[in-house]
């Protein structure tokens, strides 16, 4: 709800709002833009939660409708993208877990289609990488899990600890 407040305030200063619409799937999504923006109901799209190969993107480039897209560049296609550094972020918090001692570690993340998923998922640092390389080859001493977003407990069920689990730097 923060993206979306943001935008809010941002717009609310020129006097423009926010309209927004949930959808079943992509081409109903796409027809909703074309609807609007033959309607004159809307001046752009903000597009997020990029697909590989997305429908979207030819669909919008040709109605001519503005967008903006909140997603990697190699995903968004012609439109101006801001995103995060999804891969940095993921491996810098792989090497933090394991410089404190962790052997064991889960990602969970959205559905696999989504673009910003598959990115964060390869982002796995190599072994040179990080202080315990054992981490990422699996086997007995160290596991990395890559998760859909299947819930918690099957975070939990998927990296089997000899105690109970811990953050704490001094017990691995």
């Amino acid at each position: 709800m923060d993206f979306v407040s943001g935008i809010e305030s941002v717009l609310a200063e020129r006097s423009s709002s926010l309209l927004l619409r949930l959808v079943r799937d992509l081409d109903e999504e796409a027809a909703v833009y074309k609807e609007w923006w033959r309607g004159r109901m809307i001046a752009g799209a903000i597009l997020v939660d990029f697909r590989e190969d997305d429908p979207r993107v030819p669909a919008l480039r040709g109605l001519g409708l503005p967008a903006v897209a909140v997603g990697h560049p190699s995903l968004t296609g012609p439109f101006p993208a801001v995103w995060t550094d999804d891969a940095s972020a993921v491996a810098e918090a792989v090497r933090c877990l394991a410089a404190r001692g962790h052997r064991r570690i889960a990602r969970v993340g959205g559905p696999a289609d989504l673009g910003h998923g598959a990115i964060r998922g390869l982002a796995a640092p190599r072994p040179a990488e990080v202080p315990h390389p054992e981490l990422l080859r699996g086997g007995h001493d160290g596991v990395l899990v890559q998760l859909s977003s299947a819930g918690t407990a099957v975070a939990r069920n998927s990296v089997p600890a000899p105690e109970t689990a811990t953050s704490s730097p001094a017990r691995t």
